[in-house]
């Protein structure tokens, strides 16, 4: 999973915000494809909900700030997605899920089409009103 011009929303701020969270599951699906060892792979977990919260907190003050129309559904994007990746983390950390392709697979689709489609959108909003 690589970062592509494609994604850039023109908000420098959470363009890198994104670039960030393409590195770290990249890191994720990397080390578990080398057979790192749990507790080191239940960290890049953590810091994966760690830092979604982070730039989900920044995008949404951003959208607050100012009187984004589609704050709330927004919004709830980044609840689901959070509450899943949360879920990821519980699982795996008990022991009862290992993780697989199927994840990375989940998290890049859902990741490429909220920026893709939901970001853009907010971007464009931003860059109207003159923010950016």
């Amino acid at each position: 999973m690589e970062w592509e011009s494609r994604l850039t929303i023109g908000v420098k701020q959470f363009d890198e915000h994104h670039k960030e969270l393409i590195r770290i599951i990249s890191e994720l699906k990397e080390s578990m494809h080398n057979g790192e060892n749990h507790v080191y792979i239940k960290n890049l977990l953590f810091e994966l909900v760690s830092y979604t919260k982070y730039h989900f907190t920044a995008e949404e003050r951003m959208m607050e700030k100012h009187n984004y129309q589609l704050f709330k559904e927004h919004k709830l994007e980044h609840q689901k997605l959070t509450e899943q990746v949360e879920l990821f983390l519980d699982k795996y950390s008990a022991g009862k899920s290992d993780l697989d392709d199927q994840i990375f697979e989940f998290l890049k689709k859902w990741l490429f089409e909220h920026i893709l489609e939901t970001d853009k959108k907010m971007g464009e909003y931003l860059r109207v009103r003159g923010v950016i």
